[in-house]
């Protein structure tokens, strides 16, 4: 499949095969192919001309992944150390890349959505819990609870709130500076906006954002 990338205006045409999604962040891009074998998996590192700069094989399909200023969801880099962990893992900050085993049994609550900032990632499932994890350390923080199933998750500039588009198109927002119960934490605020398809925080102020709907 063909993509392409811009840079002040410029573009750099780069086929690659077997793609399944593309994240980017500053001058770098991250690409997630199909590999030649059964069951194989890729991620690429590119630079900002599409020139491929690291790679990691995996023997699992990337649902879901996100790129930051430091880490890239299941890219080795030379100064980090990887991380892999199960979702129902109580404490994935003391599980290693060489120590993981796979359950035998699949969770029984699906990964449904994620985001995160350089400093908190943010797990959505099926259930609508989110469980939240500090980077890069992966330490458990709590959860926070909607009252829908995440389809697409995403935190302003501030990490004060983060915006939930549900299964059905309808776009809601999450406090998360509000005092819980436990390790609940934070509040599903009333506002809902329907027919939404995908929104964007500013990168400057925590207040505002972009969206798209359905009849714009």
């Amino acid at each position: 499949m063909p993509c392409a990338l811009h840079r002040n205006n410029d573009k750099y045409p780069k086929y690659v095969r077997k793609l399944m999604a593309i994240q980017a962040f500053g001058d770098f891009c991250v690409l997630a192919t199909k590999g030649e074998n059964t069951g194989e998996f890729i991620l690429i590192l590119c630079n900002a001309i599409g020139s491929p700069v690291d790679s990691k094989y995996i023997e699992f399909r990337t649902s879901f992944s996100k790129i930051l200023s430091t880490d890239v969801s299941g890219v080795k880099r030379r100064d980090v150390r990887e991380k892999v962990f199960h979702i129902d893992d109580p404490n994935p900050a003391q599980v290693t890349a060489e120590g993981y085993k796979p359950p035998p049994q699949s969770t029984s609550d699906s990964i449904s959505a994620m985001c995160a900032s350089d400093s908190v990632l943010m797990v959505g499932r099926a259930s609508g819990v989110v469980q939240r994890y500090s980077l890069p350390h992966l330490t458990v923080e709590g959860q926070h609870v909607l009252r829908c199933r995440p389809y697409m998750l995403a935190l302003n500039c501030n990490t004060t709130k983060m915006s939930v588009i549900d299964i059905n198109g309808v776009l809601s927002f999450y406090d998360l500076q509000v005092k819980g119960q436990g390790s609940t934490q934070g509040e599903h605020l009333s506002f809902e906006r329907k027919d939404a398809w995908d929104m964007r925080w500013a990168d400057d102020n925590p207040e505002l954002f972009a969206m798209m709907e359905k009849t714009r």
